[in-house]
């Protein structure tokens, strides 16, 4: 498989292995998990529903997210993007 094929492929993995957890953490409804979307405006995660998802990533992808980066990731694309640089970077 190509390089860039096996990055689309793990691309899509993250994005599907997240959407399954996030469900499990909001009553928002798959189409409401935008790249854009506010994990505390637009999927009403408390702050300690963001902690308590951010271990449950950690724990998925076997990452850890520093205490200092957890109120960056506001968006479901700032996770995403997080998930993936951390897991380029083992």
């Amino acid at each position: 498989m190509p390089q860039n094929d096996r990055a689309q492929a793990s691309a899509s993995d993250t994005e599907a292995r997240m959407k399954k957890i996030l469900k499990e953490y909001t009553a928002a409804g798959e189409e409401s998990m935008t790249e854009t979307a506010s994990l505390q405006g637009d999927l009403n995660l408390s702050s300690l529903d963001v902690v308590d998802l951010i271990v449950a990533f950690e724990d998925e992808f076997g990452i850890e997210v520093a205490d200092a980066d957890i109120w960056g990731l506001a968006t479901v694309g700032d996770v995403r993007a997080y998930i993936e640089k951390a897991l380029q970077a083992q």
